[in-house]
């Protein structure tokens, strides 16, 4: 039919094809289904690197915000101690960030365009669902 493309020739994957990559693995939605794992991952690709202390601190102040209430240092912690235990290795172990647990310091790894925007227009649509 005129077709002269050769669709069984292989090319080297290259950034494109890791994107996609990781666009079609089941655990990259599995870590940015809880919406403090995505909230984070805002955080963190608004601001760079943080302490698991001040990406706490933010998180509180967002969930204070929505429901009219006053945080507390004990819920503060208890989001650290998630953050720390649960949240960031899950976000590691897909790539998505680097976190030293000794040093309790978390950094957004090089996040795929698409998987920034991914994670910015679900923030944007949580904000606009509770409007």
């Amino acid at each position: 039919m005129g077709d002269d493309v050769d669709w069984t020739e292989q090319s080297s994957p290259g950034p494109a094809a890791e994107v996609s990559q990781l666009l079609a693995e089941d655990d990259l939605y599995r870590a940015l289904a809880g919406r403090g794992r995505r909230r984070t991952m805002a955080i963190l690709l608004d601001s760079g690197v943080r302490h698991v202390d001040d990406i706490a601190t933010v998180l509180l102040g967002w969930e204070v915000s929505e429901s009219n209430g006053v945080g507390s240092p004990a819920e503060r912690d208890r989001i650290a101690v998630r953050l720390h235990h649960v949240d960031l290795p899950v976000l590691a172990d897909v790539g998505l960030i680097a976190y030293d647990p000794e040093s309790r310091v978390v950094a957004p790894t090089e996040v795929p365009p698409d998987v920034a925007d991914l994670v910015r227009r679900s923030i944007a649509a949580e904000s606009a669902h509770r409007r």
